[in-house]
């Protein structure tokens, strides 16, 4: 192809069909309530959340640092649109970012599980959450009735896991890897049943690995059980 046939081309799918409009057709934005594990409702006209630009990411973050969580979607060909909640900050909340030392310093791969009452919650800290799109790695919790997180649990990547609390409600922290309280790891009784290890795992097929080894140079010279017959010298 031609680079004449190839500009014609690109002039008629864009310029002469699509113009400004999108290739999605314009769709609205959806926004969906999770209903407690057991259905979603959408919830995106009544929160004015249904934008009929093209959106091409969506990024979470407390960009106006009042205790929840907003958002801002980036449109194709259209200016970015930035969404303020404005009910979360009038409940109890805890906002925090991970500071490892011995792991990546954002902590990046870490789980983190608050436990504030009957309250259990857990997030992964992540890092690239969509299309060319990226949340804030401060994590920012809500506690329902809470007015204080009894604990928090930080399981570092490749590393230990520390506890840390407990902290009243509506703050900001930083914990960092190393300054928490250890939490003990509970080890399983060898010949109980329990799951290997990925280390005993590994071990357990290179020692297999090994043996094969072996046992393949011992039925070279020893086939069938025989001793091999003794070659006879060249004259």
């Amino acid at each position: 192809m031609s680079a004449e046939t190839a500009a014609e081309e690109e002039r008629i799918y864009t310029d002469a069909f699509l113009g400004e409009r999108s290739w999605n057709g314009r769709e609205r934005n959806q926004l969906l309530w999770n209903q407690g594990g057991r259905r979603f409702v959408e919830v995106g006209v009544p929160f004015g959340l249904d934008s009929v630009r093209d959106p091409r990411g969506v990024a979470a973050a407390d960009f106006d640092r009042d205790g929840d969580v907003d958002f801002v979607v980036n449109n194709y060909r259209a200016p970015a649109e930035l969404f303020l909640n404005r009910i979360g900050q009038d409940r109890p909340w805890i906002a925090f970012r991970l500071r490892g030392t011995h792991c990546n310093r954002d902590g990046i791969g870490a789980t983190v599980i608050v436990r504030a009452g009957t309250l259990r919650t857990a997030r992964v800290v992540g890092a690239g959450h969509g299309f060319q799109s990226q949340f804030s790695l401060e994590q920012v919790i809500g506690l329902g009735a809470a007015e204080g997180v009894d604990e928090v649990e930080v399981r570092w990547p490749g590393g230990p896991a520390e506890r840390f609390g407990p902290f009243p409600a509506r703050v900001r922290l930083t914990l960092v890897e190393g300054q928490g309280r250890p939490v003990a790891r509970a080890r399983t009784p060898r010949g109980r049943g329990g799951a290997a290890t990925p280390t005993a795992r590994r071990r357990f097929a290179a020692l297999c690995a090994l043996l094969g080894a072996v046992l393949a140079a011992w039925g070279v010279t020893h086939a069938a059980g025989r001793r091999p017959s003794p070659v006879p010298a060249a004259p």
